[in-house]
């Protein structure tokens, strides 16, 4: 027990000495802490890109939506064009590069993160090129195919100018035709994965509290009740919907549970 709180003081005394909120993870990166300081100045992306040289050295935190991650590349390429810079690209500190390159990201796919970044003047005064690193990143979603238009990417919901989810892992292989999974299911056994679907109003049915069940081929797909109730007012009487799901075989056959979905209602 005396360790215990032997322990527990240094943490404090760490958190305390590093500026860090008590309570919070020092980790960085893929696996770390999905915390973020309490005192963390948060900026809008386009805004600190285009005014770069006034937040010189701070270090502020901001997102990026569909973010292409990357096993070889070491800078961020992303689709949201907020972070279009004349002074300089986003990419990882050497402290952090390791994590970022083997994040797990899929080829492909597209992801919302945010970034804890710090710019320096490297045009030797002159602030016309900097040196903008980040040493600490969040997947916060998958948001699927890196080439999908705005209108079909997952909602995103902000908490005090950042966003709130956390992707789960590992993340989701991108499956363009779901047909695919439906003619050989075999193959996609216990994988997460991002695809779309066609389903019809008339064929849903109760699984369970949580669930509605359609059949697709021999593959039984499960649909979240929270999302579609919602909105069954205004569906149509069938609809394509993007999803993230993974599939599973028992002795009943093969099953793919959705864990998110969203679709153009």
């Amino acid at each position: 027990m005396k360790k215990l709180v032997v322990v527990m003081v240094a943490l404090l005394l760490l958190a305390a000495c590093s500026g860090e909120g008590v309570g919070l993870s020092w980790g960085f990166g893929a696996g770390a802490s999905e915390s973020i300081e309490r005192d963390a100045k948060v900026v809008d992306a386009a805004e600190y890109f285009k005014n770069l040289p006034q937040y010189e050295g701070q270090t502020v935190y901001l997102y990026l939506r569909k973010v292409m991650g990357s096993q070889v590349e070491e800078s961020v390429r992303s689709m949201d064009h907020r972070d279009t810079s004349e002074y300089g690209f986003l990419k990882p500190s050497k402290k952090i590069l390791a994590s970022w390159l083997s994040a797990g990201f899929e080829d492909e796919a597209s992801y919302t993160v945010t970034f804890r970044v710090t710019a320096r003047d490297d045009s030797a005064g002159k602030k016309l090129f900097y040196a903008i690193e980040f040493d600490r990143f969040i997947v916060n979603s998958e948001d699927g195919c890196m080439f999908l238009d705005d209108e079909t990417a997952a909602p995103l919901e902000l908490k005090n100018g950042l966003p709130s989810g956390r992707a789960k892992r590992p993340f989701a292989a991108i499956v363009p035709n779901f047909e695919a999974v439906s003619l050989y299911p075999e193959k996609y056994v216990g994988k997460r994965m991002f695809s779309s679907i066609r389903v019809f109003k008339k064929d849903f049915r109760t699984f369970n509290d949580k669930y509605w069940i359609v059949k697709e081929g021999d593959l039984k797909v499960l649909l979240p009740k929270a999302v579609i109730e919602r909105k069954m007012p205004v569906i149509n009487d069938f609809f394509t919907s993007q999803f993230v799901g993974k599939l599973e075989s028992s002795s009943d056959g093969f099953t793919l549970t959705i864990e998110d979905l969203w679709v153009r209602w």
